[in-house]
């Protein structure tokens, strides 16, 4: 879904329910979802990315990361939901190393 929108309709304001949950959003239940897929996508185990040498609270591009044909729209997604956070105000759950 997040795929298929328009520029514009990503900035509008971020409504998200959780399955099977009560609530009423706010701004928190789309803080909590933007988290969690940030702290999913950014896990090392899916080849995206990888820890630095440095510690292991920094991540990088895993230069590995082709040996998934689909990756660049792996990357394309979590460039996305990664502009929807900075956009809206939100964390994600995790840190880049710089270039």
């Amino acid at each position: 879904l997040i795929m298929k929108m328009r520029p514009k309709d990503l900035r509008k304001r971020l409504m998200v329910k959780f399955k099977n949950e009560e609530g009423l959003d706010y701004g928190g239940v789309a803080r909590e979802w933007l988290y969690l897929l940030s702290h999913e996508m950014l896990n090392p185990y899916y080849g995206l990315f990888q820890y630095t040498r440095d510690d292991i609270y920094t991540l990088q591009i895993n230069h590995d990361s082709s040996v998934n044909p689909e990756h660049l729209s792996y990357f394309h997604f979590v460039g996305r939901i990664i502009g929807l956070a900075v956009f809206h105000g939100h964390y994600i759950d995790g840190g880049f190393t710089l270039p």
